[in-house]
């Protein structure tokens, strides 16, 4: 009898354990990923509140990923062509993306790709240069986070100097979701959206 009694009681109290791990895992799972979300929107305004000029999306389009300069002036007579109107701060690119993650990560990955520009000082102007890149790839190719549902840099219905983004995270969890297991391990989804404006610098 005490040995079924133990054994009843073995069986609940391993029940409660798993149940609490599970709990626990998940909520480190959801604070990690909660970390690595806006860390990312962050760097991502950080980055942006330097820029000077948006390459893509155009004016009036939308995208999943963004280009755009820091310390670089467009020439108003050709769009095609910028200068460096401070010579002792470097000109640059920088590109935030969204991919489809490597194995073993989950749902879409975000990129940051950064260079710098080879233009000339202000004011001769020189042919905005071809950026070539995979997102994702290359030794300048920075890892921001994954279970990123989407990502948008809207221009649409804006001035010229100012980026709608909006900024989803979801994750899915396993199991049923009607068991008390798939309660405990909730989905994650959290959505931010931001409006950044760039300081467009005045012509040399």
């Amino acid at each position: 009898v005490a040995l079924v009694i133990f054994a009843f009681m073995s069986l609940a109290l391993s029940g409660v354990f798993a149940t609490a791990n599970r709990f626990f895992y998940h909520q480190y799972k959801e604070d990690v990923l909660k970390v690595r979300f806006i860390t990312s929107m962050k760097y991502i305004k950080n980055k942006m509140i330097v820029a000077n000029d948006i390459l893509t999306p155009l004016p009036g389009g939308i995208s999943n990923n963004i280009t755009f300069f820091t310390n670089v002036v467009r020439n108003p007579s050709n769009l095609n062509q910028i200068c460096n109107p401070l010579p002792s701060v470097q000109a640059q690119w920088h590109h935030f993306c969204l991919t489809p993650c490597p194995s073993p990560l989950s749902a879409n990955c975000l990129y940051y790709h950064w260079g710098s520009l080879a233009i000339s000082n202000c004011p001769t102007y020189t042919n905005i240069p071809s950026i070539s890149l995979t997102c994702g790839s290359g030794n300048n190719a920075v890892f921001m986070s994954d279970n990123i549902n989407s990502i948008t840099f809207s221009r649409q219905n804006l001035p010229a100097n100012i980026v709608r983004i909006n900024f989803n995270l979801y994750s899915q969890a396993k199991g049923e979701q009607t068991s008390y297991a798939g309660i405990v391990g909730r989905d994650i989804s959290h959505s931010f959206e931001t409006y950044i404006s760039i300081n467009k610098v005045s012509q040399f």
